[in-house]
């Protein structure tokens, strides 16, 4: 997890630090006023929690090779026509921006797919060789959303969606809550991506903190129904780790 005492944070990184702040601030405003129902979620949702219970701390907004780390943001809306003209100005807004500034951040709008329109046979012929496998959000015509892995569902009720508010860098948005943060890790792939361990140790030391028992469930169930593609997950991860740290 890309953190760092106040005190060792240099001249460098505190400006990289005041850039990000200001494309945060800019991208919740403009999702803010497309009136979307959305979570910040990933490594920035996970650093709002942890800096909030711990003090005389910073978040660095870059990667060790320099890239300014992604903002992953579920959308929970359906599909709809206006829904995806929303998004896509946005992706074109935060797109252009990102072109010209190299401080920008990569931004993912995460939009569920219509659940009755995925394939569920999980069949593909490269699987055993390349997995590429993740569970994926979607979304039914009663508006229930759902994570789907391949031919397997897990309904994400409204207690695990319920918006969190948070603050990092003195913007404030909304996320989900330690645990199922944790635990859409957890079931993107049926385990944890070595890479993301000390993320998950860091949330588990928060008060209170508990991965929901469906996402445990949903990730043993990932791994008794797809062996093969949970066996490579885990060697894809490990080399991952082991030639890119």
């Amino acid at each position: 997890m890309p953190i760092i005492e106040h005190n060792k944070i240099t001249v460098q990184q505190q400006e990289e630090i005041e850039a990000f702040r200001e494309h945060l601030s800019e991208i919740i405003n403009q999702l803010e006023e497309a009136g979307l129902n959305y979570r910040v979620v990933g490594s920035i949702g996970v650093a709002a929690h942890i800096l909030s219970a711990q003090k005389g701390i910073a978040f660095l907004p870059r990667h060790p090779d320099g890239s300014p780390r992604d903002i992953d943001i579920l959308i929970l809306e359906p599909p709809t026509k206006e829904i995806l003209r929303k998004t896509e100005n946005l992706l074109a807004f935060f797109g252009a921006h990102a072109r010209s500034e190299s401080s920008y951040p990569e931004v993912s709008l995460v939009l569920p797919a219509p659940k009755n329109s995925l394939t569920m046979t999980g069949k593909d012929a490269r699987a055993w060789i390349l997995p590429t496998s993740t569970s994926v959000l979607a979304v039914d015509e009663a508006g229930n959303f759902f994570k789907v892995y391949n031919s397997l569902s897990l309904l994400l009720n409204e207690n695990m969606l319920l918006p969190i508010t948070v603050e990092l860098m003195g913007v404030k948005f909304p996320t989900l809550s330690p645990g199922v943060l944790a635990g859409l890790y957890l079931i993107r792939r049926a385990g944890f991506e070595f890479h993301d361990l000390e993320k998950i140790k860091m949330l588990a030391q928060l008060p209170h903190f508990k991965i929901p028992k469906e996402f445990c469930d949903f990730a043993r169930k990932i791994r008794e129904t797809y062996p093969k593609q949970y066996r490579n997950f885990l060697i894809r991860s490990f080399l991952w780790y082991l030639f890119r740290g």
